[in-house]
């Protein structure tokens, strides 16, 4: 659950929004966006059934424990409503009720494709021949970075192309996307500026779930 908080630097401007907008509090956090801090409240399973996005004032309690009052505690001014937003992610933990990793988990085949013609390169060559029709379909991917380039060529003779040359079988294909997330997600423990537990956090994740080690690393 997200909470924006009106700090009050921005307070005049809130209620002048306010006025001029007939008290429209989702409009005039829009108009501020730029200008707002913003909280996280990461909410158990258990209570996530309850959530919803509403205007919260001075009188409202979001929990038993998390009212209005302690948005005002961190810096929103009380003069102020605001209003919760609710966004559903996965998290891997990593130092326990302290440090999350988001990621993006596909169950089935949609995952995070790349077609040749987005503006960036995102190609596979099998012992230098493009596979022009490949598609790169990574279905697990840690949100601590953005793949914005792929080229790979494997010289492995254990993959052939089928007899157009344009792409692979099935089998090879989940193989080789699995190969190149993994080796994506290695790469990027050991040359992103992490700080201790976040780097301890990332090789957990792969750890995880790229925990199969394939023929093809030492």
């Amino acid at each position: 659950m997200s909470i924006p908080l009106v700090e009050s630097n921005i307070e005049d401007d809130f209620l002048s929004g306010m006025k001029f907008t007939g008290n429209d509090v989702s409009e005039v956090l829009e108009k501020l966006d730029r200008d707002l801090s913003w909280i996280s409240v990461i909410v158990s399973k258990e209570f996530q059934d309850s959530l919803s996005s509403e205007e919260l004032d001075l009188r409202d309690s979001i929990f038993d424990n998390f009212s209005f009052r302690d948005l005002v505690n961190l810096g929103h001014s009380s003069s102020c409503k605001t209003k919760t937003n609710v966004e559903t992610i996965t998290l891997f933990e990593g130092k326990k009720n302290n440090l999350y990793l988001p990621f993006d988990k596909k169950e089935n085949e949609t995952g995070f494709y790349w077609w040749r013609t987005s503006e960036k390169r995102k190609e596979l060559f099998i012992r230098s021949v493009l596979i022009k029709d490949f598609q790169f379909n990574i279905q697990i991917s840690a949100s601590v970075f953005e793949i914005d380039t792929i080229v790979a060529n494997i010289n492995s003779r254990n993959f052939i192309p089928d007899i157009s040359r344009n792409n692979v079988g099935p089998a090879d294909k989940e193989l080789i996307n699995y190969i190149i997330g993994k080796a994506i997600h290695i790469g990027a423990s050991n040359v992103l500026p992490l700080e201790e537990d976040e780097k301890t956090t990332l090789k957990s994740f792969i750890r995880t779930f790229y925990e199969e080690k394939t023929d093809f690393e030492k």
